[in-house]
């Protein structure tokens, strides 16, 4: 028969394995942060949709793509690419300035690039107007695009960003998914 005595033993024995399991846990989680972050940039989304259930016409999505330089130094010539896959038409409208707009009527922020291999209507890629550079810890943003859907359209918005050196690109750690 196993005694109280035995069973505050045994229990502060389990306490004592249990406190030093969650401190390699937390350790290895400590290390494992650093190292899969470090030198590193990302980018995701934030999207609002408008779902217009009333008129069933069109849905709105409203997005911004972020970039993040986590690494120790600054990460140059951001670019990124949002590419829209659908079957039905969109409309995408954003503020950057297209290569037949003249500069000193607008503001942007963001210059659209045309690229020959690629198809401009569901390709928007994008340089930065003034910034050449993301420094560390830094964000850079490309604020609030739209895009237009009809009512029961499936779409989806894969994002990706581009540096100078860093060519394959980085995949967007979440997309924007909408199923008709």
């Amino acid at each position: 028969m196993v005694t109280n005595t035995d069973l505050k033993i045994r229990f502060s024995q389990l306490e004592a394995e249990l406190g030093q399991t969650q401190n390699y846990i937390k350790e290895k989680l400590k290390n494992l942060n650093k190292s899969s972050f470090e030198g590193a940039a990302f980018c995701y989304f934030n999207q609002t949709v408008v779902l217009d259930y009333e008129q069933y016409s069109t849905h709105q999505i409203t997005g911004d793509f972020h970039i993040k330089n986590l690494s120790a130094t600054p990460v140059e010539l951001p670019r990124i690419l949002l590419k829209i896959t659908t079957e039905d038409e969109f409309k995408f409208t954003g503020k950057y300035k297209s290569s037949n707009q003249n500069q000193q009527t607008h503001n942007f922020e963001w210059e659209r690039i045309e690229l020959g291999n690629v198809d401009p209507i569901t390709h928007y890629l994008l340089k930065p107007v003034q910034a050449k550079e993301i420094y560390p810890t830094e964000q850079l943003s490309f604020q609030d695009f739209q895009i237009i859907i009809p009512f029961g359209t499936t779409i989806r918005v894969d994002g990706f960003v581009y540096f100078e050196g860093k060519q394959d690109g980085i995949s967007a750690i979440n997309s924007i998914n909408i199923a008709g």
